[in-house]
């Protein structure tokens, strides 16, 4: 299955372009002060974004931004709960993303709101979802146990995962990358620096680029 690269190349990703139809529903979570990705998948795709950040200075950036009508912006995060979760926050000042793993992160922390992807698709009354992106800086793990013990399946998975940071390690990816192939999904591509994977679900013979 061909796939294209999506947005810059710090803040971009690989898609099944083959599965994007017209109004495609993509839920972006992580947006930081990239948007590449989404306005591309707007653009190239007509896709229909709703973007997903709870932190300060990313809101911030976004109110300053040209924001077309096709992407929503929500102020809050994903997880495995419906809640406040702490997040800490970078080393250093210039950098935008919070974490919710603490040996990254100096020890400030603010608690700022989550959803579950359950809670979020009811709120905004959609049944489907063709993208499903996570730059979620740690958290991804547990949404993906979430993930899988749900009906819920995105046609495309797209998950920056963070095994190279202190504490968390390549066993704990790879668990959550055999959980995602036993229920069904199946490697699209994977970035050269090794973190980034896209998936696709309900595919079989996949052809490799």
């Amino acid at each position: 299955m061909s796939c294209v690269f999506v947005g810059s190349e710090y803040g971009g990703w690989f898609v099944a372009d083959q599965l994007l139809s017209s109004n495609a529903l993509v839920y972006s979570f992580g947006l930081g002060t990239d948007i590449t990705f989404d306005l591309e998948m707007i653009r190239l795709f007509k896709s229909v974004v709703y973007g997903f950040d709870p932190t300060p200075r990313s809101l911030s950036w976004l109110g300053n931004q040209s924001i077309p009508p096709e992407f929503h912006i929500q102020s809050y995060g994903l997880a495995d709960f419906d809640g406040d979760l702490d997040l800490y926050q970078p080393v250093v000042e210039q950098h935008v993303s919070l974490s919710s793993i603490k040996t990254c992160r100096h020890g400030e922390s603010l608690r700022l709101p989550v959803k579950k992807l359950s809670t979020i698709m009811s709120e905004l009354g959609h049944r489907r979802l063709d993208v499903l992106k996570m730059d979620i800086e740690g958290a991804e793990y547990d949404v993906i146990d979430d993930l899988v013990s749900s009906p819920i399946r995105p046609t495309q998975l797209l998950v920056e995962f963070h095994h190279s940071v202190l504490g968390v390690g390549f066993p704990k990816t790879k668990s959550s990358v055999q959980s995602l192939l036993a229920c069904g999904y199946e490697i699209l591509r994977i970035s050269d620096s090794g973190n980034e994977f896209s998936f696709v679900f309900g595919q079989t013979d996949l052809a490799k680029t």
